[in-house]
């Protein structure tokens, strides 16, 4: 199997079937890990694989530089994901009063901390969390002993804007990541255009306004454009 990737390694090994790859100086077949396996075997790094004795110099040293960006962009990644955690598990914080029977359902007295961090979890992997929007299926009502309905308001017939966001921009931001996490929505969907109209949309439309129902999204309302 010839090479199949644009990275500069792939210059000094040849890959193989299964993420497996072989390296040009030494022959060695490392079985698995890909073209960071690789750089790692010529740059004489990482624990899980042997150094290359054959390598020359100047690859070892560009082997070291582009490992050492690869490191780089893991951990932020890993400090992305760390600050949205936090995120999510934050309760939003609410600088003016609110009419106690205007509160909407703490979501945090209904489930505990380690529930919320695998279901977090399991979003931020985004796996198996896509299918269901993929093939335009809904997932069912309740998940576990979590239920997401959970999180509409009390006073839903008359909802104002202080009920709603409690005139933090802040709860405004973690209500719109729990609908994220909580329906499997991928995060790159916030860079579509439509979901922007959308909250324009509504805010053009004023509190109060319900969402649309379930058969009116399924018919023909865009017909009406």
């Amino acid at each position: 199997m010839g090479k199949t990737r644009k990275d500069l390694a792939w210059e000094h090994g040849e890959s193989l079937p299964n993420n497996s790859s072989k390296c040009c100086y030494c022959a060695k077949v490392l079985k698995s890990g890909g073209v960071t396996r690789l750089k790692q075997h010529l740059a004489g790094k990482g624990n899980q694989v042997v150094a290359c004795t054959a390598c020359p110099k100047e690859v070892r040293a560009e082997m070291k530089r582009l490992l050492s960006g690869w490191y780089e962009d893991v951990a932020a990644k890993r400090n992305r994901d760390f600050e949205l955690r936090d995120a999510l598990s934050r309760p939003a914080h609410i600088d003016d009063p609110i009419d106690p029977n205007e509160i909407p359902t703490p979501i945090d007295d209904m489930d505990d901390q380690a529930m919320k961090r695998s279901r977090i979890d399991r979003y931020l992997s985004n796996g198996e969390l896509n299918a269901h929007v993929a093939l335009g299926h809904m997932p069912n009502k309740k998940e576990g002993p979590f239920d997401p309905y959970a999180l509409r308001w009390e006073s839903a017939r008359q909802p104002t804007v202080k009920s709603m966001w409690g005139n933090s921009k802040e709860r405004y931001h973690i209500a719109v990541l729990r609908w994220f996490h909580f329906s499997g929505i991928p995060p790159n969907v916030a860079n579509n255009p439509y979901f922007v109209t959308m909250f324009d949309e509504c805010a053009r439309a004023g509190p109060g306004v319900r969402p649309p129902s379930t058969y009116e999204i399924m018919t023909n309302l865009l017909d009406k454009e």
